[in-house]
């Protein structure tokens, strides 16, 4: 995977993990996240200083250096359920 290339927008802090900053694509990838899992996240808006400081800290996929579907949505493995 390769590190996006969009201009931060936000910053944010997940549990566990140091401050980040994120593009606005990542930005609704982490907030949909956070939501399924009944987690809160604060995204904080960059003052237009620090916008041109930083880049989005995100991964995207190598192949072709883009942001996921236009749904936001990636496809994932199916793992099945042992019982």
């Amino acid at each position: 995977m390769a590190k996006c290339q969009e201009q931060a927008l936000f910053r944010y802090t997940w549990a566990g993990r140091n401050e980040s900053f994120c593009c606005l694509t990542h930005a609704q990838q982490i907030q949909g996240v956070a939501q399924a899992m009944g987690y809160y996240v604060q995204l904080i808006p960059l003052s237009g200083d620090e916008q041109t400081k930083v880049s989005c800290q995100n991964e995207v996929r190598a192949n072709n250096g883009s942001h996921p579907t236009a749904s936001g949505v990636e496809s994932a493995a199916v793992i099945p359920l042992l019982g």
